[in-house]
């Protein structure tokens, strides 16, 4: 068994990373000036009841929405053939400030290859998700600033995770990366709550320091 999970008790934050192709919402923008804002954050107490709904991409995803009720916890799953246009109506929908937290099923889509530079970025409502096995890439800065975002699931397929894919996601918890997956610049940066990350100790970016919470293939040496 080449899996190995490590518990990382300090994390060594990088300099901020420049977002050259994302826009932020202007809530965004406040927080970085302040350390006093104060950010709405998902609390499970608010939505005790589970509820799963089968989606389909032919259907409007906002006005799907628009139907839920706010006192519950729902689990979204998408069939069907999957577009980028699909994905940005997905994100628009879920940057929204008057939404119920979702969990979001990707898995059971087709016609997926990658996951888009800044495709979730600001995505506040989303708190978990699950990737289809038809993607080969997750672009940059893809989940960039998913502030409630605690766990997702990239599956197998995936050889390349880009710069800053998961750039101040700070409620996520733990990450698996595949075996063939690259790592670009500060893919973790500012995650402050990432404390398990399961990486196999044949990849190329496999480290035994579990003092830092980066890898990268050019500061392996250093």
């Amino acid at each position: 068994m080449n899996k190995r999970v490590f518990y990382f008790t300090n994390i060594i934050l990088l300099l901020p990373l420049i977002m050259y192709g994302c826009q932020f919402d202007d809530e965004s923008k406040n927080n970085s000036k302040t350390n006093n804002t104060k950010t709405e954050t998902y609390d499970e107490t608010e939505a005790s009841k589970d509820e799963n709904i089968i989606y389909t991409t032919d259907k409007n995803f906002s006005e799907l929405i628009n139907t839920l009720s706010h006192e519950k916890k729902y689990t979204i799953t998408i069939i069907g053939n999957i577009t980028s246009e699909n994905i940005s109506e997905i994100k628009q929908t879920l940057k929204r400030k008057d939404l119920l937290h979702i969990n979001l099923d990707l898995s059971k889509t087709t016609g997926l290859t990658s996951i888009e530079e800044c495709a979730f970025h600001e995505c506040h409502r989303l708190i978990s998700i699950k990737l289809p096995n038809t993607i080969n890439s997750i672009g940059y800065s893809a989940f960039s600033n998913c502030t409630n975002l605690i766990n997702i699931e990239i599956p197998d397929s995936v050889t390349s995770i880009c710069m800053g894919a998961f750039e101040e996601c700070r409620k996520l918890e733990s990450i698996r990366i595949p075996n063939s997956a690259t790592l670009g610049d500060e893919v973790f940066y500012n995650c402050i709550n990432l404390k398990t990350f399961k990486i196999s100790e044949n990849h190329p970016d496999y480290s035994t320091d579990k003092t830092k919470l980066c890898y990268f293939q050019k500061t392996k040496n250093n």
